[in-house]
């Protein structure tokens, strides 16, 4: 559904927000399971879950999707991560 190239490029917009790999694998995941279950393309995806960990807005609250914790820290990424798997993941 998505091309290697893809999924590189959007994992390289999320290592700009941070260098941690797993952080990163967990919101690619997450950003790919949004954009297939909504119908919208992966940068956008990307873009809504990076918005919301890594600031202060909650991009993904129009999606049904809750973010709690400190902007950049481990508790929002778990926070976006775990709901988006439980709203919209193997979808």
């Amino acid at each position: 559904m998505f091309g290697d190239e893809e999924i590189i490029n959007e994992m390289s917009l999320i290592a700009a927000y941070t260098n941690n790999e797993k952080a990163i694998a967990k919101l690619t995941t997450a950003a790919l399971d949004l954009s297939a279950a909504k119908g919208i393309d992966l940068k956008s995806a990307t873009d809504l879950l990076a918005k919301s960990v890594f600031s202060s807005t909650n991009a993904l609250s129009r999606y049904g999707v809750t973010v709690e914790g400190a902007v950049g820290h481990t508790e929002r990424l778990e926070s976006a991560t775990s709901s988006v798997a439980n709203i919209y993941g193997g979808q």
